[in-house]
């Protein structure tokens, strides 16, 4: 038994159709609730997985998995409180209930060694010892020198800093652009020498729903908010094509680079 049937393989064909995927739907998470900021990237994953048919493994702070080839939380002898599903549904429950920045940050993704040229899917994540988590998920990236199509459109707000932001519960999507420094307001619009990003954003429980936020400047999320660009590691979209999902799996399992077996 699985979490749901696995008809196909993850190869980089369905790698990009999950980075369009992103790119399609991030937008329509605007305003909704309930979701915190590690669900939402984790969410729209699991989602394209189940609709085509692949597998996903999460790794826990404990060192345990859950993945979709199977029912439960593995190894499962030796916890007292695993997690159990049947379906795709309840194998979403267990994961955004097990898996938070934390997790994403020490066993879910890597480093994206070409930073803020991030693609659409990819993660930001700030991560501190004894700091604030947070994460956020790309839905589009603009380079150096390229418009924003909405740049125009007053209707949508520019950013008005972290603080004015979190009191304004009816506003989920803002025109961040370049901001300055000292306010983390927006002061431009315009493209310039930098990367641009459109990123899916859950701020606070106070707001406690999902934004979007528009053309941020990827460089300022690096250096003034201690954010990494990240993906997601080869062992999520591992293929596990020496385990059938019965038992434990095989200990001396080895995973590819891309994750692609």
């Amino acid at each position: 038994m699985s979490a749901w049937e696995h008809r196909n393989y993850w190869n980089k064909e369905f790698y990009n159709g999950y980075r369009k995927h992103v790119a399609r739907a991030a937008y329509t998470f605007a305003g909704h609730p309930h979701l915190d900021c590690a669900d939402l990237s984790i969410s729209l994953l699991i989602d394209f997985a189940f609709v085509n048919g692949l597998p996903l493994t999460f790794k826990t702070n404990d060192g345990s998995i859950l993945s979709s080839k199977t029912t439960e939380q593995k190894p499962a002898h030796w916890l007292s409180c695993a997690r159990e599903w049947s379906d795709a549904m309840e194998y979403k429950s267990a994961v955004l209930s097990e898996i938070g920045t934390y997790a994403l940050w020490n066993h879910n993704t890597q480093e994206n060694l070409h930073g803020p040229l991030a693609s659409p899917g990819d993660l930001m994540i700030r991560f501190h010892k004894n700091g604030f988590h947070h994460t956020a998920l790309v839905s589009a990236v603009y380079p150096p020198g390229a418009s924003h199509r909405l740049k125009e459109n007053k209707s949508i707000p520019d950013y008005p800093g972290g603080d004015q932001a979190e009191k304004e519960k009816n506003v989920w999507i803002y025109f961040r652009g370049t901001v300055d420094p000292n306010t983390n307001k927006t002061v431009s619009r315009e493209p310039d020498e930098y990367v641009h990003i459109d990123i899916l954003n859950w701020r606070t429980k106070q707001k406690g729903h999902a934004e979007v936020i528009l053309f941020a400047n990827a460089y300022q999320y690096i250096t003034l908010d201690s954010f990494e660009f990240r993906h997601w590691s080869a062992s999520v979209t591992d293929n596990w094509r020496d385990w059938d999902g019965r038992g434990d799996p095989p200990k001396q399992h080895q995973i590819p680079i891309d994750g692609f077996n």
